[in-house]
This record gives structure tokens, sequence and C-alpha cells, in this order.
């Protein structure tokens, strides 16, 4: 399955925030309740459509701004 544009862009906003808190993914995974094989798929942008619960969890988790990662999901 070709992985997206807007899945790849989406999950390098996600990892680029990660890391400038200094967080794991296990430590997201941990904060947002979701495994950590998860946190990687959708930083990968491997071919999940995440839903927004599941993108709300992880933007809580670092700090992230929600709106920022629809608009990019949607481009």
């Amino acid at each position: 399955m070709e992985v997206s544009t807007s899945h790849k862009k989406l999950g390098a906003q996600l990892l680029q925030r990660r890391r400038l808190k200094n967080l794991s993914q296990s430590e997201v995974a941990e904060l947002a309740d979701l495994t950590q094989s998860t946190v990687s798929a959708i930083e990968k942008g491997e071919g999940l459509n995440p839903t927004l619960k599941t993108l709300f969890k992880i933007c809580d988790a670092i700090g992230c701004d929600i709106i920022l990662v629809e608009k990019i999901r949607r481009e």
C-alpha cells in the first residue's frame, strides 16, 4: 500500500514535536493510552488513517495543536 503524502507530512510533524519535547515513542504511547507500535506507525505515515480521537490523544501527550494536524491531514 502506497503511503499518502499527507500521512507522511502528518507523521513528520508529530515526530518533530515529540522530539522537541524530548519524549520517546513509548512515553507518548503511555501518555496517550496507545501502543508504541501505533505511535511509530503514525509517525512513519504507514498507511494508517488514524482517527481524530487517536490524533487528539497524541497531540495532548506532546503539546501539539490539533488544528495544525488536521490541516496537514486534509492536504
